[in-house]
């Protein structure tokens, strides 16, 4: 089967061009991804981290 697109992400896209055989190849067109954090993610996060630093457990990794 032939394609006539094929859609990649940025970082694919990097290792196509690295490969000889892709490099140039017409099909390959780049989609741009943008990721969006929930801010209640972030506030968890930081949460979390404030805790582990203030009970002095912030020092290695979590068993968690």
């Amino acid at each position: 089967m032939t394609a006539e697109r094929i859609l990649v992400t940025e970082k694919d896209a990097v290792k196509c061009a690295a490969n000889a055989s892709l490099a140039n190849d017409p099909r390959i067109w780049v989609v741009p991804l943008a990721t969006e954090i929930d801010p209640r993610l972030v506030d968890a996060v930081v949460a979390r981290l404030s805790q582990n630093l203030a009970s002095g457990s912030g020092r290695g990794p979590s068993t968690a």
